[in-house]
């Protein structure tokens, strides 16, 4: 397991505002990142204390960008199977990085 690249942190931190504005948490990506291992049920709990949409996403942002490489295409994965391919694009994931399954 990989440390996330530093690259990719700065990307987690400088596409932040558009990131929360374009990741949708309601249509099935929490269940995704839970079933995927990206997620403990107890970690997805505390995420929704946060109180509103775009406060979940930036935890979850803050979350990733202290995982390791394979979590944050794992979480490319997710997106892609929540039909969020876009955000996907943005976080610079190519699609032969992702596991195989649901493209």
């Amino acid at each position: 397991m990989t440390i996330l690249s530093k690259p990719r942190r700065e990307l987690l931190r400088k596409e932040r505002v558009e990131l929360v504005k374009n990741i949708s948490l309601e249509n099935g990506l929490w269940d995704l990142m839970e079933s995927s291992g990206l997620v403990s049920r107890s970690i997805r709990d505390r995420f929704k204390l946060n109180k509103t949409p775009d406060e979940q996403v930036g935890a979850l942002l803050d979350y990733l960008a202290g995982r390791t490489e394979e979590d944050y295409v794992t979480f490319g994965k997710c997106l892609n199977e929540d039909n969020q391919r876009h955000v996907t694009k943005m976080l610079g994931i190519k699609q032969h990085e992702l596991p195989p399954g649901k493209p």
